[in-house]
């Protein structure tokens, strides 16, 4: 097993039950650090200090406009919301992920190759109030 997908299933685990932060008709809402942290499988401080790299090389909204169309999700300005079980989200995020990596869909940030995925989701996180 590689580390980063070492990393990205043990963080995945712990979120599970940290994640829902509220009910909306379409489903559990989740919050921008959360989707990140349990996309990418990065602590919190390198995820802070790739979503704040990000943000220079685009502007969220920019970032936001590249988020794709997935399966029972729906962005919003706070988050995202699925009606999937959060295992199946954390399953479909991470499919993407990889699709994107096996298109040329990434993007360096930092040092970092991350998918355009991960580093929305990083940018986001980083600029809204915690």
């Amino acid at each position: 097993m590689e580390r980063r997908e070492f990393l990205k299933n043990s963080i995945g685990c712990s979120l599970l039950l940290a994640l829902p932060l509220g009910c909306q008709q379409t489903g559990t809402l989740y919050d921008w650090r959360s989707l990140a942290q349990w996309t990418t499988g990065m602590k919190p401080d390198l995820i802070k200090q790739l979503g704040d790299y990000a943000g220079t090389m685009q502007a969220p909204g920019q970032w936001r406009e590249e988020l794709p169309v997935l399966p029972n999700v729906r962005w919003l300005d706070e988050g995202a919301t699925s009606a999937d079980e959060p295992e199946a989200l954390m399953q479909t995020l991470s499919s993407e992920s990889r699709r994107q990596f096996a298109s040329s869909h990434s993007v360096i940030v930092d040092g970092w190759v991350l998918s355009r995925l991960e580093a929305a989701l990083c940018a986001l996180a980083e600029s809204r109030p915690a």
